[in-house]
């Protein structure tokens, strides 16, 4: 999905250590429904997310869903 998204720039979304959760968080937005730009807002800012919090964190361990919730908890009707 991301080379539908992002014909140009797809390997840039691709490359790095979450390459693959961007991958997969693209293919579930499209699957989803949501139009071609919004899909690319959301797995823009979903990856944005992931290097922030990738970087303030200090670390390379695996990403949990635990964090993904916690991170993305402000935009989350279901806050833990």
């Amino acid at each position: 999905m991301l080379e539908f998204l992002f014909p140009r720039d797809w390997p840039h979304y691709a490359a790095g250590p979450q390459g693959q959760l961007v991958r997969n968080f693209s293919a579930w937005v499209v699957e989803r429904g949501y139009t071609r730009i919004c899909a690319k807002r959301h797995v823009h800012r979903f990856r944005e997310v992931l290097a922030y919090n990738h970087v303030a964190a200090g670390t390379s361990l695996p990403i949990t869903s635990i964090a993904l919730s916690r991170w993305f908890a402000p935009w989350s009707h279901e806050t833990l």
